[in-house]
């Protein structure tokens, strides 16, 4: 530090927001003085100086750091995790340096074919003086590069995308000439670059060029030409954003797949869950058309998403983790995070800018978070999935005969109990190692969205006290419009200024039916309406263009109601750009609204999180609408709206279910809380009783225990007891016994009968009423009956 302060003092905040006390040290008489914050721990860290003159603060500053374990990536030249950079556009190579301190191997950058060919000769000659140093900083340090053939060239076609055979060849030749200076420093060109989004031009405008033809020509070209003289070069083909099977049925259709080695989609999505699905379907696709060779490697040559709420940008670190355990899980070979630092306007970056307030490369929580995950899944292979709710992530991998496992929650906190005898190594999305003790053959652990790694042989897992998905937004995505209950539609309609929404069957025609229609960037649901659009992660709203009064167009997803419960409705609204006046967001039951909110604009993305209860009935209906917000300016209003709808468990069938949903992980680690003898609620009444009455096991529940009575028969008069008895529970014996009047004997034997059939509570439970055998009379000393509940 440099000051003209005479003291310093400084403290540090964690990625968890954990901070230390202050520290107060003396300014050398240079006017400097030095930090070693000594944590001892891996992390991401936020540091605060203050200077002092007499005590009194003069001056503040700020800056992060990362300290991450060392990796050595002389040996990791197919490590499956890459970044984006720019050098092709000026980038500094200093940090280059950076990148391979924390693991990462790959990167992927251009080097443009304007520049490479700025004049048309004969023979064709080619210049590479802007490209060759930072490839060969590259080369010194052992980073692999993947090189984009991109983009067009003002000597062919006009300075558009090729589109004529002559651009085509141009184009190919100018990829030979870039494997020909750099040799076997490239083992993997991409071939353009999302080519059916905003990377591609024509002279033709109407109609719209064919893209999906163009495109495949000149991948034809590029591919043969460069097989000709390297086959041993990988090329990554499809230019696709974001993931989307219709653009790449297309080229397939078109011949395409025989000309790449890979294919080349870029995920961006604002959550990171779905990501395997649109994977799984890409290689179903790819698998469709290889003539029973499998799919071809998929290649995330982008992928990323920004986080505008914590400085840290730990939600981005939280992000990155679960995107790329959820790609390898879907086995996609290789995945680049967009970007390596801040540029143009992106804030995705490992690290901030060179000239960010913070300090040149100033780390994000992602460059610790992505150099743990390096380490932990480098040649690690992916196993399977456990078996868990759907809400709680639980990704087996394999290494060296080792188990590990990337463990969260996508919503609330998860309560597992895994079955080990031996110890286990809970890992930190930072990097730091806790060994945990198995108590019983078993360790209880909590997971929420920050995912962490757990090494180390588990049996069997145990989730407890989730509620049960009946519905989820994403999950239950189709091309179907649902019309019975259980099942999902897709309308949308305009809004008369002023009114309300009213969705009551009398004014349906205030709603259609949306089309379920293929585009260049996925399968959705769309309208005559402008701009309307709802896909599987969320939608559009639009507007009545073209009429002297503009209304604004709501898009409707409605799920109609198959249970009867009080239901948990939790879900996430992310509305990533900041322009625009932002966008409504409502959810309606029955017509009545429950949740409503505005989101975005303002300068700023924003993320929503949200979780309420209300009753539901069979054939209720519930809206997740999408509005244009304050006004009618419908730019940028698109939003990832997803929610899931839960209820409460179905009645218990076993004592270990009932376990499940009474208590959280640590307190059935607990036997002295969870266990069939335990009283938690501190009543006297022991948990098998309780599950055998259908009582949860934390609520006072003296009412399970069985009461006494006399029951009249004929003229004879006997001792009754009567009791709960859970309908659902099938582990259980329940046995009355008798005793003759000796209690000091101990002489209890099975007896009794049953006074009358069984009387339903209406709460998933009967009450039993059995008599004594032996009638009272003058001469009985004495009758006792109770009740044994047997868990065999």
């Amino acid at each position: 530090m440099q000051t003209s302060g005479t003291q310093i003092s400084w403290k540090v905040k964690d990625f968890y927001g954990a901070e230390t006390p202050p520290v107060v040290a003396n300014v050398a008489a240079n006017g400097q003085a030095t930090i070693a914050p000594g944590l001892g721990r891996n992390g991401f860290f936020e540091l605060r100086v203050t200077a002092l003159r007499n005590g009194n603060p003069v001056a503040s500053a700020e800056t992060t750091f990362a300290v991450v374990s060392p990796i050595n990536i002389s040996t990791m030249r197919d490590s499956p995790f890459g970044v984006m950079t720019h050098f092709a556009q000026g980038w500094s190579t200093d940090i280059m340096g950076l990148l391979a301190r924390a693991g990462i191997v790959q990167f992927r950058d251009e080097q443009y074919w304007q520049n490479v060919e700025p004049t048309r000769t004969t023979p064709a000659t080619y210049t590479f003086s802007a490209y060759q140093p930072y490839m060969a900083a590259a080369a010194a340090l052992g980073l692999n590069p993947l090189m984009e053939l991109t983009f067009a060239n003002s000597n062919y076609d006009g300075g558009f995308t090729p589109y004529t055979e002559d651009g085509r060849t141009g184009y190919a030749n100018y990829g030979k000439a870039v494997l020909g200076q750099f040799g076997s420093q490239i083992d993997t060109v991409e071939i353009w670059n999302e080519y059916n989004g905003s990377f591609f031009s024509s002279p033709v405008t109407n109609p719209p060029p064919d893209r999906a033809f163009l495109y495949t020509e000149m991948l034809k070209k590029a591919y043969t030409a460069i097989k000709a003289v390297r086959p041993d070069v990988r090329v990554v083909g499809g230019a696709a954003v974001p993931v989307p099977l219709p653009w790449f049925k297309d080229l397939f259709d078109r011949g395409a797949h025989d000309f790449l080695d890979a294919l080349a989609p870029h995920p961006y999505r604002s959550i990171p869950e779905g990501v395997e699905t649109d994977m799984a379907g890409l290689q179903a696709l790819s698998a469709s058309y290889n003539r029973g060779n499998g799919p071809k490697p998929i290649w995330a040559t982008e992928c990323g998403a920004p986080d505008t709420v914590h400085p840290g940008r730990q939600n981005m670190a939280r992000y990155l983790v679960r995107l790329m355990t959820l790609m390898l899980s879907a086995g996609v070979e290789r995945a680049y995070w967009y970007l390596a630092y801040d540029y143009g306007g992106y804030t995705l970056g490992l690290v901030r800018s060179p000239t960010d307030p913070l300090g040149r490369y100033a780390p994000t929580a992602a460059l610790p978070a992505f150099s743990t995950l390096i380490q932990q899944l480098y040649r690690a292979t992916y196993v399977s999935r456990d078996n868990t709710d759907a809400r709680t992530r639980m990704y087996l991998f394999r290494r060296g005969g080792n188990d590990m496992r990337v463990v969260w929650s996508t919503a609330g906190i998860a309560q597992l109990v895994l079955s080990t005898n031996t110890p286990l190594t809970r890992i930190d999305i930072m990097g730091n190692s806790t060994v945990l003790q198995p108590t019983n053959g078993i360790i209880a652990i909590t997971a929420d969205t920050t995912p962490f790694y757990l090494v180390g042989s588990v049996s069997a897992v145990r989730e407890f006290g989730r509620d049960v998905i009946v519905a989820d937004t994403v999950r239950d995505f189709s091309s179907v419009q649902g019309t019975s209950n259980g099942t999902w539609s897709y309308r949308n309609g305009y809004i008369v200024t002023g009114s309300s929404y009213d969705p009551n069957p009398a004014n349906a025609d205030l709603l259609t039916p949306m089309n379920y229609i293929s585009t260049a960037f996925g399968n959705e649901y769309a309208s005559f309406y402008g701009f309307t659009k709802i896909d599987a992660n969320g939608g559009h709203p639009g507007g009545r263009f073209g009429y002297a009064e503009v209304f604004p167009v709501w898009t409707v997803r409605r799920w109609l109601s198959n249970v009867s419960a009080t239901a948990r409705i939790t879900g996430t609204i992310v509305r990533s750009s900041p322009n625009g006046d932002g966008t409504g967001a409502r959810i309606y039951v029955d017509g009545l609204l429950v949740y409503s909110t505005t989101i975005g604009g303002a300068g700023s993305g924003a993320t929503i999180d949200f979780t309420f209860t209300t009753p539901l009935q069979v054939g209720s209906r519930v809206d997740f609408i999408v509005t244009p917000g304050p006004g009618i300016d419908v730019d940028y209003d698109y939003v990832d709206f997803r929610a899931q709808i839960s209820v409460p468990p179905a009645a218990p069938a076993t004592f270990g279910a009932w376990q499940e949903q009474n208590f959280t992980a640590a307190e059935f680690a607990n036997p002295n809380i969870s266990g069939d003898n335990a009283t938690p609620a501190g009543d006297g009444v022991r948990n098998l009783k309780k599950y055998s009455a259908n009582r949860l096991a934390k609520t006072f529940a003296v009412g399970a225990i069985p009461t006494v009575g006399i029951g009249t028969v004929g003229s004879d008069r006997y001792l009754t007891l009567s009791y709960r008895r859970a309908l659902a529970a099938t582990d259980l014996v329940f046995i009355t016994e008798l005793n003759g009047g000796d209690l000091s004997s101990g002489s209890w034997a099975p007896g009794g009968v049953l006074m009358a059939p069984p009387v339903s509570n209406n709460d998933g439970t009967q009450t039993v009423t059995v008599r004594d055998i032996v009638p009272i009379s003058p001469s009985t000393k004495g009758r006792f009956m109770r009740l044994r509940v047997n868990r065999p």
